[in-house]
């Protein structure tokens, strides 16, 4: 099995966060499935505007041009993805939600108008 983990964790996340996800992968690795641990912290992610051409003018790829389509291609190509993050105030961290927000072009829009009643 091919399995993406996108790693949310901090500069400042605790070293014990690091070695379970660490373990996971020797684990997972064992079990001869494919992993790709994916560290956000050392990828360029810019911010969703919310401008949809990455449903409207070019479905499918976002128009900022950072390293969040390399990333949609190791996720469209996995078998599981795993969300990894250690809780901020009960969410996941930052970084993590905005890999997330940028995961739409993933999904194929179908856009129409809804009857009137």
């Amino acid at each position: 099995m091919n399995i993406t983990i996108l790693d949310g964790a901090l500069a400042n996340t605790p070293a014990s966060w690091k070695k379970y996800l660490t373990s996971l992968v020797v684990l997972l690795e064992k079990k001869d499935h494919s992993v790709n641990h994916v560290k956000l912290i050392e990828k360029k992610l810019s911010h969703c505007t919310g401008c949809f051409k990455c449903w409207v003018q070019t479905p499918g790829i976002c128009t900022i041009l950072d390293d969040n389509q390399e990333i949609n291609r190791t996720i469209i190509n996995s078998d599981f993805v795993l969300f990894a993050s250690p809780l901020v105030l009960g969410f996941p961290t930052a970084i993590l939600k905005k890999k997330m927000d940028r995961m739409i072009p993933l999904v194929h829009p179908y856009l129409g108008k809804a009857p009137l009643k």
